[in-house]
């Protein structure tokens, strides 16, 4: 589980990155991001959303989510404060879900969206 600081999980926040936040898209998973506005620094908070589209079976769904949770778990000290993120799982991928994978697309599409401290993480191609 990501700390509860690092969840973006109310609905209407959700909706907000959808509305204004900028689209990276990958193969598998389309990541948004929005800058908060607010005065003060808060930290960075991820949602992941994964629709019945994707599979039927609940079990599935919520491994593809685990999955996710790890990889910007790795990710989340190295990403810049003050932005909610909200990670779109594509109805195409197909199971078995291979997570090394999903983890490059998620850390490429991180980066295109450029809310990577510099100092902190190198992206390898």
């Amino acid at each position: 589980m990501l700390k509860k600081i690092n969840r973006l999980n109310r609905d209407r926040d959700i909706k907000k990155v959808f509305r204004l936040g900028k689209r990276c898209v990958e193969p598998d998973l389309s990541i948004l991001t929005l800058a908060n506005t607010s005065k003060k620094e808060r930290p960075i908070r991820v949602g992941f959303i994964v629709s019945n589209k994707v599979d039927k079976l609940a079990t599935r769904r919520n491994k593809l989510k685990r999955i996710l949770r790890q990889a910007v778990r790795g990710l989340i000290s190295g990403l810049c404060s003050n932005y909610d993120v909200v990670v779109t799982v594509k109805p195409g991928i197909k199971f078995p879900y291979h997570a090394s994978a999903l983890e490059k697309q998620v850390k490429d599409g991180i980066g295109k969206l450029q809310i990577i401290q510099k100092s902190k993480i190198k992206i390898q191609n």
